[in-house]
């Protein structure tokens, strides 16, 4: 008898954590499927309008423990040049970010796709970006992955984490589509291929 009432408080254990344990894995699944889709809405909005699109994500650069992204828009044209890594590097040495200042280069928020700022399930991160011309994965601060009215679109790889979990998503530069892996797989690996 004793056995059994153990057997039947194990079981109804095991019934309690094995859907949380599913709808963990549900819930970064669903949101790697929002962002692969936004990338391809992003870049067909950029040819559509003519103009220039980013996409922000920021990797907990205002010191909470959410990481989040949105959507931003110029209408002037857009050169990216050459020294962005080194500009990216001294504003998290310096931490210059001034929200007041506004953007050097005519970039403001974009609500057309997404409504706002958009936060990443509790406990999922953005572990890195790569994106092409940057010698390093980028792990902190406000990372931008660039729309280009042409359709290119600066190829990036995003680094999901949630837990032990893990995904990738590899865009492309000429056609904007977002390959995903239930892996880390770094962009030299993805462009290898």
């Amino acid at each position: 008898m004793e056995i059994m009432i153990v057997l039947a408080i194990m079981g109804a254990m095991v019934a309690l954590v094995i859907p949380k344990i599913g709808n963990r894995n549900n819930e970064i699944k669903s949101e790697v499927r929002k962002l692969s889709t936004l990338t391809r809405q992003v870049r067909n909005l950029a040819k559509l309008q003519n103009s220039t699109y980013r996409l922000v994500l920021d990797l907990n650069s205002e010191g909470n423990d959410t990481h989040s992204y949105w959507l931003e828009k110029a209408n002037k044209e857009i050169l990216l040049t050459e020294d962005r890594e080194e500009n990216y590097i001294k504003s998290m040495e310096t931490k210059e970010l001034n929200p007041e200042a506004g953007d050097p280069q005519g970039f403001t928020k974009d609500k057309s796709v997404i409504k706002g700022t958009k936060n990443l399930p509790r406990d999922m991160i953005f572990e890195s970006i790569e994106i092409s011309g940057y010698e390093k994965p980028l792990r902190g601060g406000k990372v931008y992955i660039h729309f280009f009215p042409s359709g290119r679109v600066e190829e990036a790889a995003i680094h999901l984490k949630l837990d032990n979990i893990q995904w990738t998503l590899a865009i492309h530069p000429l056609t904007g589509k977002t390959d995903i892996a239930s892996q880390y797989v770094s962009l030299k690996d993805i462009t290898n291929q």
